[in-house]
């Protein structure tokens, strides 16, 4: 038997084995030591309880900027250290880099096996201007308007009794009609998938998909990615007018090419949506104004200028991309007078920009007025990234959101049902890949037109 002195010497070791092993995981490199570094401890907890990105950004990662006087912190983060940049001054000097590159991120990842890495959002060079000739006349053509109010339509014909619905359910009802993928039993096993994937423990140990394999997650989402490529044959057979068919058309994707550009630009646009589209009540009158009973232009949108700040105010203070897909760059740069050495992988923290007092007045707030003038706070709006490599779509985005939400204000209240969690400030669920996503968002609709309609 051991005594008690053999299974302290034992204890002893264990606990320097693990000590040594964590300063191993965690160790920073000597040659990013000079930058302001994020403690490790406090963001390992975060991680660990399944904090959101955003909830981090504002409990950790800006009140240490601010404390450091500096924009821009280095991150522990998918096993490997980050440089984020807070700031959109510095980061103009980041994105519009000539030698820039995307850096790829751990293949380990589960999410990464879903979405693939052949698309328009994470391929680079040669191959990204392949991805980007095919898809960006889609979505940079000239906007939808008819599709849009039809969607609208729609939309409020099939909520016309009111009553107390899903945010999320009906963003992503939008989204697929939006992008030509029809409603079907992917919808459920999508969501399913995703939360499966969002295992905070597995985001931020990538590696323990090697040592605790998930199989019978990986099943879900080999079984989703073959739904997604029944969509894909079925456009093949009846085309129509949206990226999936675009692409199709186009014939110079592989087939690997085009399930990764399905499944990620669903993403895009399923998530996305549902996160950006928030309460505007104030905007009602501007927009029975302008509009009366009938459908908008591009053109009536100049008459709405407080919907539109509205729709701004709404992605700035929770946008649905938190960060860019974090680049690298094969010499050293510097930003804010700091080196940062080659292949050290940086990103622009886009939600920290958007809710960074130094640049923001009362950031907290829902303050749509901000945005009435060019002011130095509208050249720091940069939900889309920054210089040219902003997202493509964001003209189409923005014009259906505020198609939309102009439909909805005009025909409905809305409220939020008094067990909202969302009753003193918005609250985001976990995402495993820089997503803002309203958990539970339910609102009750009240008909404003019913007595018209009889």
């Amino acid at each position: 038997m051991f005594s008690h002195s053999s299974f302290g010497l034992v204890s002893i070791g264990v606990l320097v084995v693990l000590l040594s092993a964590f300063r191993r995981w965690f160790r920073c490199p000597p040659e990013l030591q000079h930058l302001p570094r994020l403690p490790i401890l406090p963001l390992l907890w975060s991680f660990l309880r399944g904090e959101t990105e955003s909830s981090r950004v504002l409990r950790l990662l800006l009140p240490f900027a601010s404390a450091h006087d500096t924009d821009i912190v280095l991150v522990w983060v998918f096993g490997t250290w980050y440089v984020h940049v807070l700031d959109f001054q510095a980061g103009k000097t980041l994105m519009e880099h000539r030698g820039i590159q995307k850096q790829l991120p751990p293949k380990d990842m589960l999410f990464w096996h879903f979405v693939g890495f052949h698309n328009i959002f994470f391929s680079d060079g040669l191959e990204w201007k392949k991805h980007s000739n095919i898809l960006r006349p889609f979505i940079t053509r000239s906007i939808p308007m008819d599709l849009f109010c039809r969607l609208s339509h729609q939309l409020c014909e099939l909520l016309k009794d009111g009553g107390k619905v899903s945010w999320s359910d009906l963003a992503h009802r939008i989204t697929l009609d939006a992008v030509g993928e029809p409603e079907g039993p992917f919808v459920s096993l999508y969501h399913r998938v995703m939360h499966d994937i969002s295992k905070p423990l597995y985001v931020a140990f990538p590696s323990l998909e090697r040592w605790l394999p998930r199989r019978v997650a990986r099943s879900k989402v080999d079984a989703l990615i073959g739904l997604f490529n029944q969509i894909l044959e079925e456009k093949r057979m009846n085309p129509g007018q949206d990226y999936l068919s675009s692409m199709l058309q186009a014939g110079d994707l592989s087939p690997q090419e085009l399930q990764d550009n399905t499944v990620s630009l669903f993403m895009a646009g399923h998530d996305t949506t549902a996160g950006a589209l928030t309460t505007l009540n104030q905007a009602r009158e501007e927009v029975v104004a302008a509009l009366g009973r009938a459908d908008p232009t591009e053109r009536d949108f100049e008459k709405m200028p407080f919907l539109q700040s509205c729709v701004r105010e709404a992605m700035r203070i929770n946008n649905p991309s938190t960060a860019t897909i974090p680049r690298i760059f094969q010499d050293a740069i510097i930003i804010e007078g700091k080196v940062i050495p080659p292949q050290t992988p940086i990103m622009l923290n886009i939600y920290a920009n958007l809710n960074n007092p130094k640049r923001w007045y009362c950031p907290d707030r829902f303050l749509p007025s901000r945005f009435s003038s060019e002011t130095v706070e509208m050249r720091a709006w940069t939900p889309f990234g920054q210089g040219t490599r902003q997202c493509p779509a964001r003209n189409f985005a923005m014009y259906e959101q505020s198609v939309v939400i102009a439909f909805l204000l005009r025909d409905f209240q809305w409220f939020l049902p008094r067990d909202s969690i969302h009753r003193n400030g918005l609250q985001n669920s976990f995402s495993a890949f820089a997503l803002n996503l309203p958990e539970r968002m339910d609102i009750i609709l009240q008909s404003i037109n019913s007595d018209k309609s009889k």
